[in-house]
């Protein structure tokens, strides 16, 4: 029969090993250089759903990776020092928020541009912008001679048919003011990427007026491609003239225009918010 002193031995023995399935997980190792977490998936059954799931998402993140804490600096959300299960949930919350704030700094960085972009639209607009692969002599030849080439030798060696990849836009002064100079930059992106420098499907910059232009009137429009006549079309060029129109975003960015009485404006580009852990 047990007898007082056994049995509290008991429950003290159950009261450990169940502290050890609850809270024991938390100091197991993570295996070093390598996301394969298999060997501790038993420990890891015993957390909570977010904590497990916490682990596996800063495993992927740090690749495995763990650097001595004097490497690093103590308050960085996105260091990698982790050496337990413990070590790892807690990183990963920490990185979480710190994307969080970043995210919303990002946010109201890009509003502050699109702010300092705005007057700037509001007088040259995009009308619109396209993709397309041309012949190259479309690109090197003036119009009229290309036109006169094709009637009468339809088949000279002075037309490069040799494709290459163009975007093409139409701009237009919507001021009621003449404009004799502008600077700006037109991108394309994948409408589910980031408009980032990183993210650019096509791009373009133009300084001065196209076309030989000495003045853009109020309320005219005028035209203008970009392309690298070297260059012949690669498959990623013809995939991107591929793309419908419904998958792609176009940022039109005027940085400067200068009117003909001399007076201009420019567009003032912010300065980053500052970074808060």
């Amino acid at each position: 029969m047990l007898n007082r002193k056994n049995l509290l031995l008991i429950a003290l023995g159950l009261g450990l090993w169940w502290a050890y399935r609850v809270y024991g997980v938390y100091y197991t190792p993570l295996p070093f250089g390598s996301t394969d977490l298999t060997p501790i998936l038993s420990q890891l059954d015993n957390l909570p759903a977010d904590e497990y799931g916490l682990v596996f998402a800063y495993v992927k993140r740090s690749n495995g990776d763990v650097l001595p804490p004097s490497m690093v600096d103590p308050k960085d959300p996105y260091r990698f020092t982790a050496r337990n299960v413990a070590d790892a949930i807690k990183l990963q919350k920490e990185f979480l928020v710190a994307e969080e704030k970043q995210a919303a700094r990002q946010k109201a960085f890009e509003a502050m541009r699109e702010e300092a972009l705005a007057p700037l639209r509001a007088v040259l607009a995009l009308a619109s912008a396209k993709r397309a692969i041309v012949p190259r002599a479309e690109l090197v030849l003036p119009p009229e001679a290309l036109q006169v080439t094709r009637a009468k030798t339809p088949n000279s060696s002075l037309i490069d048919k040799t494709p290459v990849f163009i975007t093409s836009y139409e701009v237009k002064n919507q001021s009621n003011r003449a404009i004799v100079f502008f600077e700006a930059t037109a991108s394309f992106f994948r409408k589910q990427d980031k408009p980032t420098e990183f993210n650019k499907i096509a791009s373009c910059f133009l300084s001065g007026l196209p076309n030989n232009l000495q003045v853009l009137a109020p309320q005219a429009m005028t035209s203008f491609r970009c392309g690298n006549v070297r260059n012949e079309a690669s498959a990623k060029d013809r995939a991107v003239v591929a793309m419908p129109d419904s998958e792609v975003v176009v940022k039109w960015e005027p940085r400067l225009i200068r009117f003909e009485d001399g007076e201009e404006l420019k567009m003032i580009e912010p300065k980053p918010l500052p970074v808060e852990y």
